[in-house]
């Protein structure tokens, strides 16, 4: 259902409007060249199934795909199981005049979140439905557009207590939330002798129905797909942005500046004009160096607003934040070899944290004044075969640095100053005989930070620094014609890790699975 990922990194709001906060991560659906029939099933550890069967049909000018999906698990521990089913359409005409595609997806997810918002409660559960759907037309010509609308839905029932077990007395009704996204966007853009102009419109409309989170309306409405659930609060937000930005190109220099204007008519968040800056220069048919600066905002969400739990409360005054991010990079690629780094300095203001000054006060979000990160990625590609190393396919090595400082020390910080501090990944694929390879990932994280360490038998807290881990995952390939037959083993180490707060995760696991495309 995706054939590639964009990684946009650094704020981006000229670019992609509000939320685009620290960059954006773009998923790209296939789209059909021929009549194909794609199937694949996937079997491991905890009783883990991965099923899948998707059909392209490409006829003249009209191409379709629809693929459907069933993942599950018994789980690697008590309350981690998981059902999900997924489906996905995708159409698209093209036509002399311009291009007509559409979309629609449905997931259902339901899973035990052991322990995932609080330890103190392990028996959680949590069952997420989700509706997308959308349309996009571009014409070409001198001037091009590109025009989209989109409806996104989020269906929600959270349970502190599965299946009502052990409820106390104070509990009581599980949460149920539905959110509504409705974006219409268009925008223009012109080639001229000094570059390309673009110019963009955006409107956006969120709302919530819940029990939880919002204002307290005068009726009560029945949840949906729940005969005992019901919303009784609502909110919703519309805002709008306009855009324009230039992109000139003289020799080997390309310059792109550009300003979006937001506008949100309510008196807890700032308008206001998001700039941005970038200068590439490309020093020969090897090396290109960039530098950029750019500005990015987020709207606090509606948890931030309104949840009210036994151990959180909302914050209705928070405003939304921003961020300036300046970053400077290199580029080199030869045949044998090819190098990015990325250095960057993030200040970000009025950033939005969940806090507290005691163990005995309830976390609450803030805006905290000042938060500045620097840090960098750099990235090195080995290709072995351009050295008469046939044997081995590939060699990778990626690290990413972050350190962050904030003007407000004296709290404790749930979200914010919690971060990723070193990541390093290294991976090699090398072949094994004919078909047959193997491919090896080795992961080290270093978290910075703490989390509150739970004691379950006589129910307090501890204040627990992250440990550093390595993980390492193995997988045999075998790849004939239209055959992927693949074999894997997780954690291969056996490592004891958490990856966040008191999350314990999965010790090795071991899995198999096979792919096969039909030529229809």
């Amino acid at each position: 259902q995706i054939h590639h990922i964009e990684v946009l990194s650094g704020a981006a709001s000229r670019v992609l409007g509000p939320n685009a906060y620290a960059g954006a991560i773009n998923f790209v659906s296939p789209k059909p060249k021929s009549n194909l029939l794609d199937i694949s099933i996937g079997v491991g550890d905890f009783g883990s199934i991965n099923t899948s069967v998707g059909i392209s049909i490409k006829k003249n000018k009209l191409s379709h795909f629809l693929s459907a999906g069933y993942s599950s698990s018994k789980g690697y521990t008590d309350n981690t199981d998981f059902k999900r089913y997924s489906l996905f359409y995708f159409g698209e005409y093209n036509s002399g005049g311009g291009d007509l595609s559409w979309q629609f997806a449905f997931s259902d997810k339901s899973f035990g979140a052991n322990s995932f918002y609080t330890p103190k409660y392990p028996n959680q559960y949590e069952q997420l439905r989700n509706i997308f759907g959308g349309v996009k037309y571009k014409t070409k010509g001198k001037i091009s557009t590109l025009t989209q609308l989109h409806y996104r839905a989020n269906i929600d029932r959270f349970e502190l207590f599965r299946d009502a077990y052990e409820t106390p007395i104070w509990y009581k009704h599980h949460n149920y939330h539905f959110n509504q996204v409705f974006q219409l966007s268009s925008k223009a853009w012109l080639w001229t002798a000094i570059g390309k102009t673009t110019l963009a419109a955006n409107i956006r409309n969120e709302s919530i129905l819940s029990n939880v989170l919002g204002n307290t309306m005068n009726d009560t409405i029945p949840a949906l797909f729940d005969k005992e659930g019901y919303y009784n609060k609502s909110d919703n937000r519309l805002y709008a942005t306009l855009s324009g930005e230039h992109v000139y190109t003289i020799n080997n220099l390309k310059i792109a500046a550009g300003l979006m204007y937001y506008y949100y008519p309510n008196t807890n968040s700032n308008s206001g004009f998001f700039p941005g800056f970038d200068l590439s220069y490309r020093l020969s048919n090897h090396w290109k160096a960039f530098a950029g600066i750019n500005t990015g905002m987020r709207l606090p969400t509606f948890t931030d607003l309104y949840y009210s739990g036994p151990s959180n409360i909302g914050n209705p005054d928070l405003i939304a934040e921003s961020q300036v991010s300046y970053e400077l990079g290199s580029s080199v690629s030869y045949s044998v070899f090819k190098m990015d780094i990325n250095v960057f300095v993030n200040q970000a203001h009025n950033s939005i944290d969940w806090v507290r000054k005691a163990d005995t006060l309830k976390w609450q979000p803030i805006n905290i004044t000042e938060v500045s990160s620097r840090g960098f990625d750099v990235s090195f590609e080995l290709n072995p075969k351009n050295m008469g190393l046939k044997w081995i396919n590939s060699m990778t090595v990626k690290w990413s640095y972050l350190h962050k400082e904030t003007s407000s020390p004296d709290y404790q910080s749930h979200y914010v100053m919690d971060y990723l501090k070193n990541k390093i990944v290294i991976g090699v694929n090398h072949k094994v005989y004919k078909n047959i390879s193997i491919s090896y990932l080795f992961h080290y994280h270093q978290r910075e930070g703490e989390y509150l360490y739970y004691n379950s038998i006589d129910n307090t807290t501890l204040p627990m620094e992250y440990k550093p881990y390595g993980l390492l995952d193995v997988r045999l390939n075998w790849k004939y014609n239209q055959w992927h037959i693949y074999a894997d083993i997780s954690n291969m180490l056996d490592v004891k890790y958490q990856d966040y707060g008191n999350l314990i995760q999965p010790g090795r696991w071991f899995s198999i699975g096979a792919r096969k495309k039909i030529d229809l």
